[in-house]
C-alpha cells in the first residue's frame, strides 16, 4: 500500500504532478519519487517541491479557469 505524505498531499492539492516537479526542477523522477515517498530525505528538494506547490496554490487564476467554475465544470 502506498504511503501517504506531506508531500503527496501537498502535490494532490497543488494538481501538480511528480513528473512536472521534474521537468522544474531538472531532477531525475527516481529521486524526486524517492523524496515523496519518503524513501529518501532531502530537506532541499522537500522545501523546493513545497515551494512550486504553494506558488501553484496562491497563483491567481486564469480568466478560462473562473469561466469553467462559474460553468460548474
Amino acid at each position: 500500500m502506498a504511503k501517504d505524505t506531506i508531500l503527496k498531499r501537498k502535490l494532490a492539492e497543488a494538481g501538480i504532478s511528480q513528473a512536472e516537479v521534474c521537468r522544474r526542477m531538472g531532477r531525475t523522477p527516481q529521486h524526486v519519487n524517492y523524496v515523496v515517498n519518503d524513501i529518501r530525505k532531502s530537506r532541499r528538494l522537500s522545501f523546493e517541491i513545497l515551494k512550486i506547490c504553494n506558488e501553484q496554490i496562491h497563483a491567481p487564476q486564469t480568466i478560462s479557469a473562473r469561466r469553467a467554475n462559474k460553468r460548474g465544470m
